[in-house]
């Protein structure tokens, strides 16, 4: 391996690791903070969110149409999936313990996810404070389906690490053959579509609050007839 391309791993690595931590922060900033400070700070962490998951599924897109044109071939990666996949494997293959094998791929993806939940979860954060219960519906729809999708990759990732092997439902629970055509073929359609859903909920969802704001809908306050769970001691905004 030449050095530009250790360079451009820990680069790609390290770009992964620093989004992670802005969502992460921007959640216990947004949570901490008050009234306006706390509405901006979710609502950057839902834009930069979303707008990553787009681009993530247009990854996964890509990756299926490679598969379309080499479907006996291990599943692909972008250049700047597979470079950040290797600089996280790098960082792990110095943690004592860690069993190495897909590591840095399973670590890129669960990153990934994680972002595009905290995006949701902040998305929720200031839908429950300006709309009805009733109009966040297909926002909970899709942090339901997103929450799924982040429990499957902590369970490949750990596996991984601790046993060198994935154990989720993309694997079978361990009794796919990894190295077999179907297991790649199983794997890139379950997970495209997996994204294909939770993003399509979420643009849907974000379109559809975009409108309920636009109404003219008075901010969530403390009364009997909101009843999701952020309506009590919420101080009451106007729109700007």
């Amino acid at each position: 391996m030449s050095s530009y391309t250790s360079s451009t791993q820990i680069i790609a690595a390290a770009v992964v690791a620093l989004s992670l931590a802005l969502v992460v922060g921007g959640l216990l900033k947004g949570h901490a903070a008050f009234s306006r400070t706390r509405d901006r700070v979710f609502v950057m962490v839902a834009v930069a969110g979303l707008a990553f998951q787009v681009i993530h599924s247009i990854e996964h897109g890509a990756q299926l149409t490679y598969w379309m044109m080499h479907p006996a071939e291990k599943p692909w990666l972008t250049p700047w999936a597979d470079a950040a996949a290797g600089g996280l494997k790098f960082f792990c293959s110095i943690v004592p313990g860690a069993k190495g094998g897909s590591i840095g791929v399973e670590l890129l993806h669960l990153a990934g996810n994680t972002i595009f939940l905290g995006a949701l979860w902040a998305s929720m954060v200031c839908a429950f404070r300006f709309v009805p219960w009733a109009s966040t519906r297909q926002l909970r729809n899709a942090t339901i389906v997103q929450f799924a999708h982040v429990v499957e990759h902590v369970s490949l990732t750990v596996s991984v690490w601790v046993f060198g092997k994935p154990f989720g439902v993309s694997t079978m629970f361990g009794f796919l053959d990894l190295n077999t055509s179907f297991a790649g073929s199983y794997r890139v359609w379950l997970h495209f579509m997996i994204n294909l859903v939770a993003t399509w909920l979420a643009i849907r969802a974000v379109a559809g609050l975009r409108r309920a704001y636009r109404t003219g809908q008075q901010p969530v306050v403390e009364s009997e007839e909101h009843h999701g769970p952020f309506d009590r001691g919420i101080p009451a905004l106007t729109p700007a």
